[in-house]
């Protein structure tokens, strides 16, 4: 079984590349990984977090990886906000990549109306962090159904993810939630028909409104496939690594 492969992996909202150390080590370490921090956060908080911008970062950093690893699949992954970032550009070029790895993605608001309330809810949040800092913030927004189930991942893990996120600014992470936010992002559902790569679709089996948005999405790309992961919720790499690195190797031997 052949699973080398070189892989652009991208975070979600308040994380940064560095969430990746583990699970690439795990999953595949023979592989190439670049694991870039976005605009907003970590390295880049100073960044725009336009979606021009997100576009611009992949762009510097797949030409990288490209670069030194020509002889294996290029890969993009995203997870969550990553995974918006990643579907933004794996649309737009959809010829740069052999396979695409989404892990708890969402393409998109459809409804212009709800888009808007998204926009605004993203806004208030924005306040929020800059009124209260990105340690209040981060605990606050930890809370959340959604996220909860993080507090199961291994405990060296997940030190340094809080690490990672309580290095953040509050400058950034506001930005990020205003320019790159769901109601800030294109709606790239209807994109979704020109992405003829493999595709890998990763949900967590107690996230039930992102198995929805996969299992949706499987109709729409004639190319996927969908992983559901056992006793996770919204972040399975972390939270069920081995489980979700079997799917993932699985995946890259039947390229």
């Amino acid at each position: 079984m052949n699973n080398s492969a070189s892989i652009l992996a991208l975070h979600g909202f308040t994380g940064g590349g560095a969430d990746f150390s583990g699970f690439s080590e795990l999953a595949l370490p023979d592989a190439t990984w670049a694991c870039p921090d976005l605009p907003g956060h970590g390295a880049n908080s100073g960044l725009a977090c336009n979606p021009e911008q997100v576009i611009d970062i992949i762009e510097r950093n797949a030409s990288r990886l490209k670069s030194e690893e020509n002889h294996t699949p290029k890969i993009l992954l995203g997870y969550s906000m990553g995974g918006r970032a990643a579907l933004l550009h794996a649309c737009r070029f959809p010829e740069q990549w052999d396979a695409l790895v989404l892990i708890s993605a969402n393409p998109g608001i459809e409804s212009e109306a709800d888009r808007k309330t998204r926009r605004e809810a993203d806004a208030v949040l924005a306040e929020q962090i800059i009124e209260e800092g990105v340690t209040a913030f981060i605990r606050q927004w930890q809370e959340q159904a959604l996220i909860r189930s993080q507090k199961n991942i291994n405990a060296k893990w997940y030190a340094a993810m809080q690490q990672t996120r309580e290095q953040n600014q509050t400058a950034g992470l506001a930005a990020n939630l205003r320019q790159f936010g769901q109601g800030s992002c294109p709606n790239l559902w209807p994109a979704l028909k020109v992405l003829k790569m493999p595709v890998l679709l990763i949900s967590g089996a107690e996230d039930e409104k992102y198995i929805a948005i996969a299992a949706e999405v499987e109709k729409r790309i004639l190319s996927s496939r969908h992983a559901c992961i056992e006793a996770s919720g919204h972040m399975p790499h972390l939270e069920q690594p081995k489980r979700t690195a079997d799917a993932l190797r699985a995946f890259i031997s039947d390229l």
